[in-house]
This record gives structure tokens, sequence and C-alpha cells, in this order.
């Protein structure tokens, strides 16, 4: 075998040595208990707090939005997919840890007109339609089909 093709094998051998070690070393002892996942990453998952509750939750406190929502078009958009999670407005309820979001982005990040949508599905062309006026302008946020 010639001398550059038996270095390119041992510079081959190395590199698959070297991976196998390394995997083998930054491998947790736990995985590939339950197919190919960490044993310890469920009581991890578990232990978390979660970040996210859920519709009812809101409605405890915002009872006339929680109306206001369920009697519309909206009512199946949990509160969290506008305003961001809401675990800890719940443990200290003040308007600083709950997102009071954008009217315009937020209204189009599903109603903006796009191919890819459903036909049925309410969309705008938003130049067209409200030509830089906010969409609270018109229609209530938690019921849209309701307007002002």
């Amino acid at each position: 075998m010639p001398p550059q093709v038996s270095r390119l094998v041992l510079i081959f051998a190395v590199i698959i040595i070297a991976f196998v070690a390394t995997r083998w070393w930054l491998r947790p002892d736990t995985f590939g208990e339950y197919g190919h996942y960490r044993g310890k990453a469920l009581p991890a998952a578990v232990a978390k707090s979660p970040h996210y509750i859920s519709k009812t939750t809101c409605a405890e406190c915002h009872d006339d939005e929680a109306a206001q929502n369920t009697a519309g078009p909206h009512k199946k958009i949990n509160c969290q997919t506008c305003h961001g999670p809401g675990a800890s407005h719940i443990e200290d309820p003040s308007t600083d840890n709950i997102r009071k979001p954008e009217v315009i982005p937020t209204c189009l990040r599903c109603h903006e007109e796009r191919a890819a949508r459903p036909a049925k599905f309410p969309q705008i062309n938003y130049k067209e339609h409200a030509d830089g006026e906010a969409c609270n302008t018109c229609h209530h946020v938690h019921n849209p089909l309701e307007t002002e």
C-alpha cells in the first residue's frame, strides 16, 4: 500500500475512534432508556412549572373579556395566543407581567391575506381594508364581529 494511502487510512481511523470515544463520553447514562431519549428527561420536564394556563383560568378574573371571546369567532383561540404565557400573571396579577399586544401585527398574524389560507378564512389586505387605522378602531379585539 502506498504511504499516502496508509496515512489517509490511519487519519480516517483516528477520526472514527475520536468520534466514537467523544460520543460515548458525552452520552448521558440514562440515554436510550425510552427509545432515543434521556431517561431523566421526563422527570426534568415534569418538575418544570407550566408557563401556559387554561382559558378558564383567565376567565376567573377577566369574565367580561371571556364572555365576549366565547361568543365570537375567536372562541377556539386561547388568550395566550395573543397575550403570551400567563402563569406569572396568575401569581402576581399586574399589568407588567402580561403582554398587551400591538393590535395590527397581532391581528395580521392570522388575518393577513395569504394564498395558503383557506378561502373561507377571514383575510384582509390591510392597506385596502384599514389604511393605517388600528383594527380595534372599528372591531372589538375579543369579538371582532362586534364593530364600534
